[in-house]
């Protein structure tokens, strides 16, 4: 495992466990709801490993991971209660809040932004610059 991959990894499981500790206040149900930004990838592993070696079950939770049809509607689905928690972007959030899609953040699961800039290697470019 390389370094880069390492960190990743202790991010995503970082993320969990703020995740369970931030589902354990949830008061009316021990059965929550998180809908993830996209189907399935390696942006969700530390979630998967959680549900797999028991961390949310140990914690008295049963969370139901799903991709919703339309994953650009999470933000809404938050707000509006049929989600208790979901995936997105920062700059999604932020636009939401100002629209008045009263959504909190509570954790980053990357820490890094997944943009990233291909050019063919006969281009000659190095850099952006």
């Amino acid at each position: 495992m390389n370094k880069l991959s390492l960190y990743f990894f202790a991010a995503a499981v970082l993320a969990c466990a703020v995740l369970v500790m931030a589902c354990s206040s949830v008061q009316r149900s021990d059965k929550v709801k998180l809908a993830l930004d996209w189907f399935p990838n390696a942006n969700h592993i530390g979630l998967y490993i959680a549900e797999d070696k028991g961390y949310f079950s140990d914690e008295g939770l049963e969370v139901e991971i799903h991709t919703p049809s339309d994953p650009s509607t999470v933000l809404q689905t938050v707000a509006s209660g049929s989600d208790d928690f979901g995936m997105s972007y920062q700059p999604d959030v932020l636009i939401a809040r100002n629209k008045e899609v009263y959504v909190v953040s509570v954790l980053a699961m990357v820490q890094h932004p997944l943009n990233s800039m291909m050019v063919l290697k006969s281009s000659g470019y190095k850099s952006p610059g």
